[in-house]
């Protein structure tokens, strides 16, 4: 759930079990970076065979994200 988010949110996961010291790769992007701020809830359907995953923010230049939720 996203306020006049702008930045950009990557959903990342990893297939190892130590999750402070594993590879992530990015499973799904939200905002490109830009001006226009996005708000809203924003689902997303990823499959796939997990161990973690992380919600990494870059670029972050305003607007409040209000949650992120993972389910299984």
């Amino acid at each position: 759930d996203l306020t006049d988010f702008q930045g950009r949110m990557f959903l990342e996961a990893t297939l190892n079990s130590d999750a402070p010291n594993a590879n992530w790769f990015t499973t799904y992007e939200i905002g490109d970076g830009s001006t226009v701020p996005l708000s809203g809830i924003i689902s997303q359907t990823v499959l796939g065979n997990f161990t973690w995953m992380r919600v990494k923010v870059t670029g972050f230049e305003a607007g409040t994200i209000n949650s992120v939720t993972i389910t299984y």
